[in-house]
Protein backbone atom coordinates (compact mmCIF):
# COMPACT_ATOMS: atom_id res chain seq x y z
CA UNK A 1 0.00 0.00 0.00
CA UNK A 2 1.52 3.56 -0.76
CA UNK A 3 0.91 6.68 0.59
CA UNK A 4 -1.54 7.59 -2.08
CA UNK A 5 -3.51 4.61 -1.44
CA UNK A 6 -3.81 5.26 2.41
CA UNK A 7 -6.90 3.47 3.70
CA UNK A 8 -10.60 5.93 3.71
CA UNK A 9 -10.69 5.41 7.26
CA UNK A 10 -7.53 6.84 7.67
CA UNK A 11 -8.77 9.38 5.67
CA UNK A 12 -11.79 10.34 7.19
CA UNK A 13 -10.71 9.66 10.79
CA UNK A 14 -7.89 12.32 10.15
CA UNK A 15 -10.16 14.84 8.69
CA UNK A 16 -12.59 14.74 11.44
CA UNK A 17 -9.37 15.31 13.84
CA UNK A 18 -7.60 18.23 12.39
CA UNK A 19 -5.23 20.02 14.54
CA UNK A 20 -5.32 22.87 15.92
CA UNK A 21 -3.65 26.06 16.05
CA UNK A 22 -3.02 27.13 19.45
CA UNK A 23 0.11 25.28 20.47
CA UNK A 24 1.35 24.72 16.89
CA UNK A 25 3.76 28.06 17.10
CA UNK A 26 5.87 25.35 19.99
CA UNK A 27 5.33 22.73 18.11
CA UNK A 28 7.09 24.16 14.80
CA UNK A 29 10.23 25.34 17.21
CA UNK A 30 10.52 22.20 18.41
CA UNK A 31 11.10 20.75 15.68
CA UNK A 32 13.19 23.37 14.02
CA UNK A 33 15.40 23.17 16.75
CA UNK A 34 16.10 19.21 16.02
CA UNK A 35 16.38 20.05 12.41
CA UNK A 36 18.92 22.49 13.14
CA UNK A 37 21.08 21.23 16.39
CA UNK A 38 21.61 24.53 17.90
CA UNK A 39 22.28 24.82 21.05
CA UNK A 40 22.60 20.45 21.44
CA UNK A 41 24.75 19.42 23.58
CA UNK A 42 24.82 15.47 23.22
CA UNK A 43 24.39 13.47 19.89
CA UNK A 44 22.48 10.36 19.24
CA UNK A 45 23.40 8.31 16.53
CA UNK A 46 22.05 5.01 14.54
CA UNK A 47 23.58 3.55 11.69
CA UNK A 48 25.54 6.14 9.46
CA UNK A 49 22.92 9.35 10.60
CA UNK A 50 23.89 11.51 13.34
CA UNK A 51 21.32 13.93 15.45
CA UNK A 52 22.50 16.80 17.27
CA UNK A 53 19.80 16.76 20.26
CA UNK A 54 19.45 18.55 23.45
CA UNK A 55 19.70 16.33 26.97
CA UNK A 56 16.66 19.21 28.26
CA UNK A 57 14.39 17.85 25.85
CA UNK A 58 14.95 13.88 25.74
CA UNK A 59 15.47 13.53 29.16
CA UNK A 60 12.66 15.29 30.32
CA UNK A 61 10.15 12.66 27.72
CA UNK A 62 12.23 10.11 28.24
CA UNK A 63 13.24 7.62 30.80
CA UNK A 64 15.90 5.84 28.68
CA UNK A 65 17.80 9.53 27.59
CA UNK A 66 17.36 10.38 31.39
CA UNK A 67 19.15 7.08 32.70
CA UNK A 68 21.65 7.26 30.19
CA UNK A 69 22.46 10.72 30.29
CA UNK A 70 22.42 11.38 34.00
CA UNK A 71 23.73 7.91 35.20
CA UNK A 72 27.07 6.18 35.75
CA UNK A 73 27.01 4.96 31.93
CA UNK A 74 29.61 5.68 29.63
CA UNK A 75 27.01 7.82 27.72
CA UNK A 76 26.36 10.16 30.44
CA UNK A 77 30.44 10.53 29.92
CA UNK A 78 30.48 11.11 26.40
CA UNK A 79 26.93 12.71 25.94
CA UNK A 80 26.50 10.45 22.96
CA UNK A 81 23.77 7.18 22.73
CA UNK A 82 24.33 4.89 19.99
CA UNK A 83 21.30 2.72 18.72
CA UNK A 84 21.36 -0.38 17.02
CA UNK A 85 17.84 -1.62 17.87
CA UNK A 86 15.71 0.67 15.36
CA UNK A 87 16.29 1.83 12.07
CA UNK A 88 17.28 5.86 11.38
CA UNK A 89 13.91 6.46 9.98
CA UNK A 90 12.36 4.74 13.14
CA UNK A 91 15.02 7.22 15.63
CA UNK A 92 13.72 10.17 13.26
CA UNK A 93 9.92 9.05 14.07
CA UNK A 94 11.05 9.26 18.00
CA UNK A 95 12.35 12.70 17.68
CA UNK A 96 9.79 14.07 15.62
CA UNK A 97 7.31 13.17 18.64
CA UNK A 98 10.07 14.29 21.31
CA UNK A 99 10.49 17.28 20.03
CA UNK A 100 6.94 18.45 18.65
CA UNK A 101 5.07 16.92 20.87
CA UNK A 102 1.88 16.28 18.50
CA UNK A 103 1.25 12.57 18.07
CA UNK A 104 -1.42 13.45 14.62
CA UNK A 105 1.94 15.11 13.28
CA UNK A 106 4.03 12.15 13.64
CA UNK A 107 1.04 9.83 12.87
CA UNK A 108 1.14 11.48 9.60
CA UNK A 109 5.03 11.36 9.02
CA UNK A 110 5.10 7.76 9.85
CA UNK A 111 2.00 7.30 7.36
CA UNK A 112 3.57 8.97 4.82
CA UNK A 113 7.43 7.24 5.04
CA UNK A 114 6.02 3.88 5.32
CA UNK A 115 3.29 4.23 2.94
CA UNK A 116 1.11 2.93 5.49
CA UNK A 117 -2.15 3.19 7.13
CA UNK A 118 -2.67 4.34 10.67
CA UNK A 119 -2.92 1.21 12.83
CA UNK A 120 0.62 0.59 11.48
CA UNK A 121 1.85 3.90 12.38
CA UNK A 122 0.34 3.70 16.05
CA UNK A 123 2.06 -0.33 16.55
CA UNK A 124 5.24 1.17 14.95
CA UNK A 125 5.08 4.72 17.22
CA UNK A 126 3.72 2.08 20.37
CA UNK A 127 7.34 0.10 19.80
CA UNK A 128 9.49 2.74 20.17
CA UNK A 129 7.82 4.19 23.32
CA UNK A 130 7.84 1.29 25.02
CA UNK A 131 11.35 0.99 24.19
CA UNK A 132 12.62 4.56 25.02
CA UNK A 133 10.33 4.56 27.94
CA UNK A 134 7.84 7.00 27.23
CA UNK A 135 4.58 6.70 29.01
CA UNK A 136 3.02 10.09 27.54
CA UNK A 137 3.42 8.22 24.19
CA UNK A 138 1.95 5.32 25.10
CA UNK A 139 -1.33 6.43 26.86
CA UNK A 140 -2.01 9.04 23.83
CA UNK A 141 -1.41 6.01 21.23
CA UNK A 142 -4.10 3.80 23.32
CA UNK A 143 -6.58 6.68 23.21
CA UNK A 144 -5.56 7.45 19.52
CA UNK A 145 -5.67 3.46 18.67
CA UNK A 146 -9.41 3.26 20.19
CA UNK A 147 -10.66 6.23 17.94
CA UNK A 148 -8.87 4.14 14.96
CA UNK A 149 -10.43 1.24 15.65
CA UNK A 150 -14.07 2.41 16.50
CA UNK A 151 -13.82 4.28 13.09
CA UNK A 152 -12.79 0.77 11.57
CA UNK A 153 -15.86 -0.26 12.99
CA UNK A 154 -18.39 1.96 11.42
CA UNK A 155 -17.15 1.83 8.14
CA UNK A 156 -17.22 -1.97 8.16
CA UNK A 157 -20.44 -2.08 9.76
CA UNK A 158 -21.63 0.35 7.62
CA UNK A 159 -21.27 -1.26 4.07
CA UNK A 160 -20.66 1.00 1.91
CA UNK A 161 -17.46 1.18 -0.46
CA UNK A 162 -14.85 2.35 2.10
CA UNK A 163 -15.29 -1.51 3.91
CA UNK A 164 -12.92 -3.12 1.60
CA UNK A 165 -10.90 -0.15 2.58
CA UNK A 166 -11.16 -0.78 6.19
CA UNK A 167 -10.83 -4.76 5.83
CA UNK A 168 -7.58 -3.89 4.57
CA UNK A 169 -6.16 -1.44 7.00
CA UNK A 170 -7.53 -3.95 9.89
CA UNK A 171 -5.70 -7.08 8.35
CA UNK A 172 -2.39 -4.79 8.29
CA UNK A 173 -2.74 -3.58 11.63
CA UNK A 174 -3.47 -7.49 12.26
CA UNK A 175 0.43 -8.45 10.36
CA UNK A 176 1.95 -5.52 12.14
CA UNK A 177 1.40 -7.18 15.49
CA UNK A 178 1.69 -10.75 15.09
CA UNK A 179 4.58 -10.82 13.05
CA UNK A 180 6.43 -8.01 13.32
CA UNK A 181 6.15 -6.55 16.74
CA UNK A 182 4.64 -9.33 18.61
CA UNK A 183 6.15 -7.84 21.78
CA UNK A 184 3.57 -5.31 21.07
CA UNK A 185 0.52 -7.62 21.34
CA UNK A 186 -0.40 -6.34 24.74
CA UNK A 187 -0.97 -2.65 23.86
CA UNK A 188 -3.54 -3.87 20.71
CA UNK A 189 -4.85 -7.39 20.36
CA UNK A 190 -7.70 -6.30 23.26
CA UNK A 191 -9.05 -4.02 20.43
CA UNK A 192 -8.02 -5.71 17.22
CA UNK A 193 -10.10 -9.21 18.70
CA UNK A 194 -12.28 -7.36 19.68
CA UNK A 195 -13.03 -5.78 15.90
CA UNK A 196 -12.56 -8.87 14.84
CA UNK A 197 -15.39 -10.51 16.61
CA UNK A 198 -17.80 -7.59 15.88
CA UNK A 199 -17.10 -7.37 12.52
CA UNK A 200 -16.69 -11.55 11.95
CA UNK A 201 -19.83 -12.11 10.21
CA UNK A 202 -18.93 -9.45 7.00
CA UNK A 203 -15.08 -9.87 7.35
CA UNK A 204 -14.91 -13.46 6.99
CA UNK A 205 -16.19 -12.62 3.61
CA UNK A 206 -12.93 -10.37 2.68
CA UNK A 207 -10.56 -12.61 1.14
CA UNK A 208 -7.89 -10.21 2.53
CA UNK A 209 -9.23 -10.97 6.20
CA UNK A 210 -9.20 -14.66 4.85
CA UNK A 211 -5.72 -14.68 3.50
CA UNK A 212 -4.58 -12.92 6.72
CA UNK A 213 -5.64 -15.95 9.06
CA UNK A 214 -4.32 -18.20 6.89
CA UNK A 215 -1.06 -16.60 7.55
CA UNK A 216 -1.29 -15.46 10.99
CA UNK A 217 -2.75 -19.17 12.64
CA UNK A 218 -2.30 -17.73 15.91
CA UNK A 219 -4.79 -14.76 14.97
CA UNK A 220 -7.08 -17.17 13.83
CA UNK A 221 -7.37 -18.95 16.58
CA UNK A 222 -7.40 -16.15 18.94
CA UNK A 223 -10.13 -14.24 16.61
CA UNK A 224 -12.09 -17.77 16.59
CA UNK A 225 -11.95 -18.59 20.48
CA UNK A 226 -13.29 -14.86 21.27
CA UNK A 227 -16.17 -15.07 18.64
CA UNK A 228 -17.23 -18.61 19.55
CA UNK A 229 -18.06 -17.95 23.04
CA UNK A 230 -19.23 -14.51 22.83
CA UNK A 231 -22.29 -15.65 19.59
CA UNK A 232 -23.69 -18.78 22.14
CA UNK A 233 -22.63 -18.02 25.45
CA UNK A 234 -25.37 -16.69 28.21
CA UNK A 235 -22.74 -16.49 30.99
CA UNK A 236 -23.40 -14.01 33.49
CA UNK A 237 -20.24 -10.90 33.60
CA UNK A 238 -18.36 -12.98 36.30
CA UNK A 239 -17.93 -16.25 34.40
CA UNK A 240 -17.39 -14.35 31.22
CA UNK A 241 -14.90 -12.41 32.83
CA UNK A 242 -13.41 -15.78 34.06
CA UNK A 243 -12.76 -17.18 30.68
CA UNK A 244 -11.50 -13.92 28.76
CA UNK A 245 -8.67 -13.95 31.65
CA UNK A 246 -8.11 -17.61 31.56
CA UNK A 247 -7.33 -16.98 27.93
CA UNK A 248 -4.48 -14.72 28.80
CA UNK A 249 -5.13 -12.83 25.42
CA UNK A 250 -2.75 -9.98 27.08
CA UNK A 251 -2.19 -8.41 30.00
CA UNK A 252 -4.60 -5.74 29.79
CA UNK A 253 -7.36 -7.96 28.46
CA UNK A 254 -9.07 -8.14 32.30
CA UNK A 255 -8.10 -4.17 32.81
CA UNK A 256 -9.82 -3.05 29.82
CA UNK A 257 -12.63 -5.75 30.34
CA UNK A 258 -13.65 -3.80 33.74
CA UNK A 259 -13.80 -0.62 31.75
CA UNK A 260 -17.18 -2.26 30.13
CA UNK A 261 -15.50 -0.92 26.47
CA UNK A 262 -15.89 -4.36 24.57
CA UNK A 263 -18.68 -4.54 23.09
CA UNK A 264 -20.90 -7.52 22.75
CA UNK A 265 -23.22 -9.10 20.53
CA UNK A 266 -26.58 -9.10 21.80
Amino acid sequence: MTSQQTPVVDTAWKSSHQLGTKNQGFVSEGLRLLDSGSLSDSTITCEDQTWHVHKVMLCSRSDYFKKAFTGSFEEARTSHVHVQSFTPVMIGYLLHFLYGGDILRTLDTVTEKEGCGRFRALIILWALGDYFLIPALGSVLKATFKEVSNTTLDYVLGGGPEMGDAIAAMCEGITTFYIDYPHALNFGRYLVLSLGHNIWNLSIQSAVFRETCVAIPDFAADVLNVHLVHRDSNLDAADERKVLTDWTLGKEWDELYLEQTLKLDD
